[in-house]
């Protein structure tokens, strides 16, 4: 049986490899896979780091006095405003 499946043409090859595989016979030399070349490795590079984000712009004179416009100072009138 070795001798018929060495003498079948190499385009029965992978459905022969898989009746061997099925009926648990090690398939003949003359049926192994063409070797192929490894590609070589890609060596990943490290990622870019992520843009840096623009200066926050400057707020608007308003909003300049970070004081809460309802804390106690405010409505009570604070002494150390000029």
């Amino acid at each position: 049986m070795a001798a018929l499946l060495a003498a079948a043409p190499a385009a029965m090859a992978r459905p022969i490899r898989s009746l061997c595989w099925m009926l648990r016979v090690d398939p003949p030399a003359a049926l192994d896979r063409p070797a192929k070349p490894r590609p070589p490795r890609q060596t990943p590079s490290a990622p870019e780091p992520p843009p840096s984000s623009p200066p926050d712009p400057p707020l608007p004179e308003w909003l300049q006095d970070r004081r809460k416009p309802w804390s106690l100072a405010r409505i009570r009138g604070s002494p150390h405003r000029a």
